[in-house]
């Protein structure tokens, strides 16, 4: 297995962590560490797609064999960051429903502001 490289996701990620979710610096790194540990045994498709991700990873590879602190960590990480994408997806899509203009016309074409 490889070590996953940092992405650009990454550092938004942290952005989130400490701007929306006021996480100090050092639980940031942790976290961060242990989704790219996550991301050694799970794909990002799956974990942005999957909303039982967790439990695909703990059938379907040798994290079963980790304590339950650390699975326990690893959860907590993997949650944190499937919260962190759906943030994103729903600012995108705020973004994209915002009206162009700043005068809106009704039913009956009478402009209103």
């Amino acid at each position: 297995m490889t070590s996953p490289r940092p992405s650009s996701t990454d550092a938004e990620f942290r952005a989130w962590l400490t701007q929306e979710c006021a996480i100090s610096p050092k639980p940031v790194r942790d976290l961060v560490s242990r989704l790219r540990r996550v991301r050694r045994y799970i794909d990002e498709q799956r974990i942005a797609n999957e909303p039982h991700a967790w439990a695909y990873l703990i059938y379907h590879t040798d994290l079963s064999d980790c304590s339950t602190t650390v699975r326990s960590q690893l959860k907590q990480a993997l949650l944190i960051y499937q919260r962190f994408l759906l943030a994103k997806e729903r600012a995108v899509l705020r973004a994209t429903a915002e009206p162009t203009s700043s005068v809106m016309t009704n039913v009956n074409g009478a402009s209103r502001s």
